[in-house]
């Protein structure tokens, strides 16, 4: 690669290759799946969850068995007009992520909050007793 604009069009390739392959998970698994940010504290775990676009109404927030799970549905975001698609990167339909949590969690504490497009979910640490 000699010049800058080789570089640019290979950094392209190499992006447009990786959003394939997350069509393919897609494709697959039926389902999208939001990016997610985990933090633990002293006294909780928080979950963050990039769900932009979708109501909170249609988030679906559950802790059961040491799994968190988040699901819902996000709307396709174009007219109902015939179209030319020129490019599609952000994912509608179905999405759900299941994620294990190794920590005791008060389920009667849990708290879940949607803003800005992120959902924010709060598990807050069982007591230790002792």
């Amino acid at each position: 690669m000699n010049s800058t604009g080789e570089i640019f069009s290979e950094l392209e390739r190499l992006i447009d290759l990786s959003l394939t392959r997350k069509a393919l998970v897609h494709v697959s698994s039926g389902h999208w799946m939001p990016a997610l940010d985990i933090y633990e504290t002293d006294d909780s775990v928080i979950v963050y969850a990039e769900v932009a676009g979708v109501r909170k109404n249609e988030i679906d927030v559950s802790f059961h068995e040491g799994f968190l799970t988040i699901s819902g549905t996000r709307k396709e975001m174009c007219c109902n007009k015939p179209i030319t698609l020129h490019r599609m990167e952000i994912d509608t339909g179905r999405f759900r992520r299941r994620i294990r949590i190794h920590i005791p969690i008060d389920k009667e504490k849990i708290e879940a909050e949607c803003r800005n497009g992120i959902l924010k979910v709060i598990l807050p640490k069982e007591e230790v007793h002792g």
